[in-house]
């Protein structure tokens, strides 16, 4: 009778224990999803205000243009933030459980955004850093490959004529 205890009880609390594992990973893994979901709004108003500034530079207006970049720098160091943020989460998760390959694909997806960020803001001693820990966490080279993937340049022209009378 003795050992029919023994094992309910060690089954219980190894069952117990590992829900409470599962939530403790789903909550990392929640904290970091609801940061990458407002980063991607950051990098969408990022995206707007180095269009406007750029714009405004090239039509003569630097004291807007001024403004606008300085604005885009607060951008990008506030969505540095958020990646790190992110990255921590996902990486607190992993510690718990080693194992779990959609912990390992998170992390290869934030390092790879923070491999994104690092390029436009030419950081390469970082750039490199995280480009070594995308190897050990990108397991299938899906991030890997989109970074090696070969740019693609959109072009638009148009043809201008212009008679000449007289």
């Amino acid at each position: 009778l003795v050992p029919i205890v023994a094992a309910s009880i060690y089954g219980f609390a190894a069952l117990t224990s590992r829900r409470d594992l599962e939530a403790r990973l789903a909550r990392h893994r929640g904290e970091a999803a609801a940061i990458l979901s407002e980063a991607d709004r950051k990098r969408a108003a990022l995206d707007d205000v180095e269009r406007r500034a750029f714009a405004a530079f090239d039509g003569q207006r630097r004291d807007d243009g001024e403004r606008l970049w300085a604005e885009a720098r607060d951008l990008y160091t506030a969505l540095d933030v958020q990646y790190r943020e992110a990255s921590q989460k996902v990486e607190t998760a992993l510690a718990l459980d080693t194992g779990s390959k959609e912990a390992q694909a998170e992390l290869a997806r934030v390092l790879h955004l923070r491999i994104l960020l690092a390029e436009r803001r030419h950081q390469d001693a970082l750039r490199e850093e995280l480009l070594q820990r995308l190897q050990v966490y990108d397991v299938g080279g899906r991030f890997q490959a989109l970074l090696d993937a070969p740019a693609r340049v959109h072009l638009e022209t148009c043809l201008l004529y212009t008679s000449r009378r007289g």
